[in-house]
């Protein structure tokens, strides 16, 4: 339920800073199996995601950039595989810090992308007006639950899920001002999400694309809503086009020559 309307904004956002705290140590109790060491994140998180980011790592540290990777078959064009994390923000900055990350480095900072999920959706609740309890579950149920849990050893779809409720509170703002700056930070978030190229990250588009025709559905002039937000939808459709063109681009030469395009038919 909404929170009662004597509620200072001042109160409001006490009760978030209290959920963010709360959010904070369950997510801390959650992940600490494997915070602690005691257990790792398996399968292709090991087998295909760790090397990945190492390979990165070690390339930095060498002085080098992880466009080429001369160990996978006869060489292989990292800068245009989804699945290298070079376009990885926060696989990225670890490679960027430690050019030798530990496999518990490395889930550490998938596990604390569960966590600014669950902060996105507080954020967004906070702006929908909801009670800071029933916005607490949701983080905890978004952060946790469904493709979080079973997405777990996929890094990269993983991040895209994280993203998702930050450019959910920036269009929403973009369209309400509208404002050409929200819209042009939706875009460059927007990119980051996109940049996960694989199932996950389209799904994503899909809510966005889904949420601006719904939030266009609610004007009474559904034409003069369209007028109205479209520039700061612009700004952040060009900027975020800008960012994800090439790497989208040469993805889609890599794919001319994989099988793995064809799997799915198969």
């Amino acid at each position: 339920r909404r929170p009662s309307k004597s509620m200072s904004d001042s109160g409001r956002l006490l009760h978030y800073w209290a959920a963010a705290v709360l959010l904070t140590l369950i997510w801390m109790a959650f992940a600490w199996p494997w915070l602690s060491g005691s257990v790792t994140i398996p399968w292709d998180a090991k087998a295909h995601f760790a090397p990945q980011v190492q390979f990165m790592a070690a390339s930095f540290g060498r002085g080098e950039l992880p466009f080429w990777n001369p160990y996978a078959f006869s060489g292989h064009p990292q800068i245009a595989d989804p699945q290298a994390m070079i376009f990885s923000p926060p696989m990225l900055a670890l490679s960027l810090i430690n050019h030798s990350p530990s496999l518990w480095a490395i889930d550490a900072a998938v596990l604390a992308m569960r966590l600014v999920a669950g902060v996105g959706v507080l954020w967004l609740a906070y702006d929908l007006k909801w009670h800071w309890a029933g916005a607490l579950v949701a983080a905890l149920g978004f952060a946790f639950g469904a493709a979080m849990a079973w997405r777990l050893q996929h890094f990269g779809q993983v991040f895209s899920l994280a993203y998702l409720p930050f450019v959910l509170v920036l269009l929403r703002r973009a369209m309400l001002k509208p404002s050409l700056a929200y819209g042009a930070v939706a875009g460059v978030i927007a990119a980051f999400l996109v940049l996960g190229r694989a199932q996950v990250a389209l799904l994503c588009v899909y809510v966005m694309v889904g949420y601006v025709v719904w939030q266009w559905c609610q004007a009474e002039r559904i034409g003069s809503e369209i007028v109205r937000t479209l520039p700061a939808l612009l700004s952040g459709a060009i900027i975020g086009g800008t960012i994800i063109a090439l790497p989208v681009l040469m993805t889609l030469q890599l794919a001319e020559i994989s099988n793995r395009p064809s799997i799915d038919y198969a």
